[in-house]
Formats: structure tokens, C-alpha cells, sequence
């Protein structure tokens, strides 16, 4: 048993107790403690050499679990930027509306990730297109639509992961598709003054449009399409004149 004069003294040991990092974060001291067990061999002391390496291991895994995380980050800013730019490519390169609608249902909604892709719209003349994701919407109908996405002219970009999607609320062929998140992008940007589209991105991961991630790529993509779809819109017009 240790002498009573070599005790510690219970302040001392009270503080060590409330403060166990003291030792466990001072390197020194943890050496001065492993030579002294191998100096007295005594079953009394306490091998705290496991707990030196349990230390060591947790702020490793810690570390890695950082640097890890630090390499996902800059890999999915990458990939959003490697996406947005492909996506304006494929855009720019279409000639036609119906071209353009066969780009947002296939190159463009694979490369977001969006295994349902539909745009809706209103325009007192619009011109007669037959394409499974043109879904033309009367203007009380653009509104709810408008409204229920929370889009402005501020916000054009929504993003929600809902089972309770605007797909199956807009359009009844979608009624058994499994969306489970969307990405909602106003076309009103470039368009006329009573013009309104909204294309909808439907996913069945959650996590693909979930209401928390950034939309900047989004946004940008939205203007572009704008941009397009209002050209597109006069010379299909001129067409059907």
C-alpha cells in the first residue's frame, strides 16, 4: 500500500479526476508515468499505456475522418461545376424546342440525376407541341403551381424532398412514380411579360434535391434554359403562323 505521505492530496486529486486531460494531453507526463511502472513494477499501478494508444488511434480516425471529408467536399464542387457545364453545353447545342425537350428527359436529366423530367407552362399563344414532358397549365393553374413551389423573381430555384411531391399533384400520369425529391427551376427570366414556365426535376433518391442542398449551379442552369426556351418559343410561333 502506498505510503500516507506520498498520497496525492485530495484537492490535487479532485481537480485530476474533474480535469482528466491534464494527463492525457500531456505527453511528458505520460512518459514520466510508463517509465515509472516499468521502474517499480508494481500491480498497483495503473497501465495507462492502452490508453496512450486508444488516444493516439481516436485522433487518428478523427484526422481521417476530416481529411475524408475535405476530399468529398471539393470532389461534389467539383462534380456540380462538371455538371453545370456539360448540362449549358448540351442545352446551347439544340436546335430545336422538341430538341431541347428530348435533352431535359434524357442527357440533361441523367446528368442531374432526375429520372423524371417535366416543363410546365403558360402563354396565352402557345404553340402546339406534342412531347410527354410539355405539360401546358392554365394561368390559375401556373400560379398554384408558382405558389405551392415558393418561386419568385428572387427565387427561382426550389428544392424539396416531400413523398407528397407537385409531380403527382400536376400530373396525373405520375401518379405512381416514385418521387421522393424535386427540383422546381422558374423559366421566367428571359421570357415575355406574361409568360411562365417552371421545369420540375423528380428524383427517387431523397438526397439528390433535398431542401438543404446549395442551388447556385441550379440557378445558373434555370437562366440558361430560360434563355433558350424564349427563342425557341418565337421561332416555333413563326412556324405555326
Amino acid at each position: 500500500m502506498m505510503p500516507a505521505e506520498t498520497k496525492i492530496p485530495k484537492k490535487l486529486r479532485k481537480a485530476i479526476f474533474n480535469n482528466p486531460k491534464w494527463i492525457l494531453h500531456d505527453s511528458e507526463l505520460l512518459k514520466h508515468l510508463v517509465i515509472a511502472e516499468k521502474k517499480y513494477d508494481s500491480d498497483k499501478v495503473v497501465d495507462i499505456r492502452d490508453v496512450i494508444v486508444q488516444k493516439t488511434n481516436l485522433d487518428l480516425e478523427n484526422l481521417s475522418k476530416s481529411h475524408n471529408s475535405a476530399i468529398s467536399a471539393a470532389y461534389e464542387n467539383f462534380l456540380g461545376v462538371s455538371n453545370l457545364h456539360r448540362c449549358i453545353i448540351n442545352i446551347l447545342d439544340q436546335k430545336t424546342l422538341l430538341g431541347l425537350l428530348d435533352a431535359l428527359d434524357t442527357d440533361i436529366g441523367k446528368i442531374l440525376q432526375a429520372s423524371e423530367v417535366k416543363l410546365f407552362i403558360y402563354d396565352n399563344s402557345l404553340p402546339e407541341v406534342e412531347h410527354q414532358n410539355w405539360k401546358p397549365l392554365s394561368k390559375l393553374e401556373m400560379i398554384k403551381l408558382l405558389r405551392s413551389a415558393k418561386l419568385s423573381t428572387k427565387k427561382i430555384v426550389s428544392l424539396r424532398s416531400d413523398k407528397k411531391n407537385i409531380l403527382k399533384a400536376n400530373d396525373s400520369k405520375s401518379q405512381d412514380a416514385k418521387i421522393f425529391s424535386e427540383a422546381l427551376l422558374s423559366l421566367k427570366t428571359y421570357l415575355r411579360k406574361d409568360d411562365q414556365a417552371v421545369l420540375l426535376l423528380g428524383s427517387e433518391n431523397e438526397q439528390t434535391f433535398n431542401q438543404n442542398n446549395k442551388t447556385d449551379y441550379l440557378n445558373i442552369l434555370a437562366k440558361v434554359i430560360s434563355h433558350q426556351l424564349y427563342h425557341f418559343l418565337i421561332k416555333q410561333r413563326s412556324i405555326d403562323e
